[in-house]
């Protein structure tokens, strides 16, 4: 295990993050196997409404609760990060998830398992989100940001795509063999020995992360109120918030292109599933893909292609018509929707490095910028449900989807001012890594 680490050696640097690729393995791995058991209610919903005898209702109570965990979660997080190993916060998240799941396979009654969901929202959001961001940050150069946050966002998409595939493959064989409530209880059991493998692997991959975070506990046993005022003044932190919180509506407003399908086109309900798993698909090669770009033009040039992205991606799903020939090319613009919002939500966290923060206080900020960058989990289904409540049919789907692009416009508007306020020291970080780069070649 000591080895995992030194798999992917490839750089003479020792701070270069090829020098960590074990560790950025086993945190994407992390990123992904610790929202299995919060989520998997969604891929077997028919399922699990009728093994809990839970209405509808209910169910989406369950995911406002967990949304609502989130919005202090990640504030306290930031805060938590800052006080403790981040090894061990991560190490913690993943056996009380996996608690968790245990509880819920024995079907306990439905305040329970809004008990079990407040608790995920915590041991998922609270306790892991900020420690794992902050343990990725400690990995590789300051110019090398944009190539370990898009490995990390790319390599979860593709263990999404892995496990979520497998954990079907169980479902499936148990309902065969038994019942639908087999397949389930199947699925939670395999997604909680999941979590606590991976808590084993965090707690011996992570040592050299846990000791370069031990002097920073000394330093941050209490909360540094003119730290936070700091953080608070800095206009950098609310163009920020500004710019993910804009970027992060589409990964929650995605997913009605699904029920837009079938109302524009008159699609099947299979087709117009694979319209929103198309979307994992698309993840792996965007979120490396602009990791690896961001290190060579800066993060900004890339959220700026982005925005344009998700803009034009938007206008095409508004005026494409709603005849059977045209789906080709609404798979089209919702493949750009796709891309741009999952190489922008990868680099979320590289523009701490072209506003020049400082160690001390990003993980508070980040704490800060999930808080209020994170909101549209709770805000976009609200808007979403109060639109097509009021305007059934596709003039609800309209209306949604332009308050879509508007919230497109506000971020690119802001991104503009950002690049021209963080110029000198995006061009001094692409500096950084062409001197690296050619000093590698030379050795």
């Amino acid at each position: 295990m000591s080895n995992i680490k030194n798999i992917f050696k490839k750089s003479d640097d020792p701070n270069s993050v090829w020098n960590h690729m074990g560790q950025v393995l086993i945190l994407t791995l992390a990123g992904s196997f610790i929202y299995f058991l919060p989520f998997f209610r969604f891929y077997f919903y028919d399922t699990f409404v009728e093994a809990f005898g839970i209405s509808n209702t209910q169910m989406g109570l369950i995911g406002t609760v967990y949304g609502a965990c989130g919005v202090v979660s990640y504030f306290i997080g930031g805060l938590l990060a800052s006080k403790f190993s981040v090894r061990k916060l991560m190490v913690f998240s993943f056996i009380a998830t996996g608690i968790g799941g245990l509880v819920l396979m024995t079907y306990p009654p439905f305040p329970v398992v809004i008990a079990v969901q407040i608790g995920w929202g915590f041991t998922s959001l609270m306790t892991f989100w900020p420690a794992l961001v902050k343990a990725l940050n400690m990995l590789g150069n300051e110019n090398e940001k944009g190539k370990s946050f898009g490995f990390m966002e790319g390599g979860r998409g593709i263990s999404n795509i892995i496990f979520m595939t497998i954990a079907v493959g169980i479902f499936d064989f148990f309902t065969k063999k038994m019942n639908a409530q087999a397949g389930l209880t199947s699925v939670m059991a395999f997604y909680s020995v999941l979590a606590f493998i991976m808590a084993i692997f965090i707690f011996f991959a992570l040592k050299g992360i846990e000791e370069k975070s031990d002097g920073e506990e000394e330093k941050n046993n209490k909360l540094d109120v003119a730290l936070l005022k700091q953080v608070l003044k800095n206009k950098y932190m609310w163009m920020m918030v500004t710019i993910m919180f804009c970027s992060y509506t589409m990964c929650i407003a995605y997913t009605y292109f699904n029920p837009y399908a079938t109302s524009q086109f008159g699609s099947t309900v299979t087709f117009a599933a694979f319209i929103t798993t198309f979307a994992q698909y698309t993840r792996p090669v965007a979120c490396i893909g602009s990791g690896t770009l961001a290190d060579k033009i800066s993060s900004s040039r890339v959220f700026l292609i982005g925005f344009l992205m998700m803009i034009a991606g938007l206008i095409g799903v508004l005026v494409i018509p709603g005849q059977a020939s045209m789906i080709p090319v609404f798979i089209i613009a919702v493949a750009a929707c796709y891309i741009a919002m999952y190489a922008t939500q990868s680099l979320h966290f590289t523009l701490f490095e072209e506003a020049r923060f400082t160690p001390d206080v990003v993980a508070l900020a980040i704490g800060i910028a999930c808080t209020i960058g994170y909101l549209p989990e709770m805000i976009i289904p609200m808007i979403a449900g109060r639109l097509l409540d009021k305007y059934p049919g596709i003039v609800g789907y309209r209306y949604f989807f332009f308050v879509m692009l508007a919230f497109m416009v506000i971020g690119i508007s802001v991104l503009f001012i950002w690049m021209v306020l963080t110029k000198e020291r995006r061009m001094e970080l692409i500096q950084m890594g062409k001197r690296k780069k050619a000093k590698k070649e030379t050795a």
